[in-house]
C-alpha cells in the first residue's frame, strides 16, 4: 500500500480537510477587522488568538481519534501502527503550516510561542490517537463494532474542566490545566509559565503511560 493510501484511508483526506477549513475559519475571526484603516485607529480591537489555537487543537484530536481507530490491528500491536498514526497526525499539522506563519500578527514580540503551542497540539492529537488505538484494538479483540464513545469522551475532557472551573470560581481556575482550551488559556496570558508547563505536560504523561500499556499488552500477545 503506498504511503498516500494510508494517509487518506477511511476517509483521511475529509478529516484532514475539515481541520484545514476549520482551522483557518477560527483564524479568520481571531483577525482585527475594520470597515476602514480609521476604523482601525479608532476602535483598535484585539481579539485573542485563543480561538484559532483551541480549534486548531480540537480538529488535532479529531484527527488523532479518527486516525487511531482506523490504523488498531485486528491481530498483534505493533510499533510501527504508532509511528503511523504519529505522522497522520504530523501530516494534519504541516496543511496548517501557512496559518502559523500568519499567526505571528495575533502573538506579536510572542512568536516563541506559537510552535509550543503547535507541538502541545501534536501532544495532545497523540494522547487521544493512542487511546483510540488501544481501545479500538481491544473491541477488535472482543468482536465488538468501532462506536462514537472516543468523541463523545474527548469533548468532555474539552468541556468538563472549564464548566467545573466556572462553577468553582478563581480560587479553583487551575482545574482548567485539565482541558486544552484552559491550558492553552493559560499559556497566552501573562505570568502563567510554571502552570502552563504542567499544563503541556498532562499530555505527555498520558502519552508515555499510553506507551507503557502498549508495550504490556504486545508482550502478552508475545506469549
Amino acid at each position: 500500500m503506498r504511503s498516500t493510501e494510508r494517509l487518506t484511508e477511511q476517509g483521511g483526506w475529509l478529516l484532514y480537510l475539515g481541520m484545514f477549513a476549520l482551522s483557518g475559519l477560527a483564524l479568520t475571526l481571531s483577525m482585527p477587522w475594520a470597515a476602514t484603516v480609521r476604523e482601525l485607529i479608532t476602535f483598535p480591537w484585539k481579539p485573542s488568538p485563543l480561538v484559532f489555537f483551541a480549534v486548531l487543537t480540537l480538529m488535532a484530536v479529531m484527527v488523532g481519534l479518527n486516525r487511531g481507530s482506523t490504523i488498531a490491528p485486528r491481530g498483534p500491536l505493533q510499533w510501527r501502527q504508532v509511528r503511523r498514526l504519529l505522522g497522520h497526525i504530523l501530516f494534519a499539522h504541516m496543511l496548517t503550516v501557512p496559518y502559523l506563519i500568519f499567526a505571528r500578527s495575533l502573538l506579536p514580540g510572542h512568536v516563541v510561542k506559537i510552535p509550543i503551542l503547535t507541538g502541545y497540539s501534536i501532544l495532545v492529537s497523540l494522547a487521544f490517537g493512542l487511546a483510540a488505538y488501544l481501545r479500538q484494538a481491544k473491541r477488535w479483540a472482543l468482536g465488538s463494532e468501532a462506536t462514537g464513545l472516543n468523541y463523545v469522551l474527548a469533548i468532555l475532557v474539552f468541556a468538563l474542566p472549564l464548566i467545573a472551573w466556572l462553577a468553582t470560581g478563581s480560587h479553583w481556575q487551575h482545574i482548567a490545566l485539565l482541558s486544552p482550551v484552559g491550558t492553552i488559556s493559560h499559556f497566552l496570558g501573562e505570568n502563567t509559565l510554571p502552570w502552563s508547563l504542567i499544563g503541556i505536560a498532562i499530555p505527555l504523561a498520558a502519552i508515555l503511560f499510553l506507551m507503557a500499556l502498549l508495550a504490556i499488552r504486545m508482550r502478552r500477545w508475545a506469549r
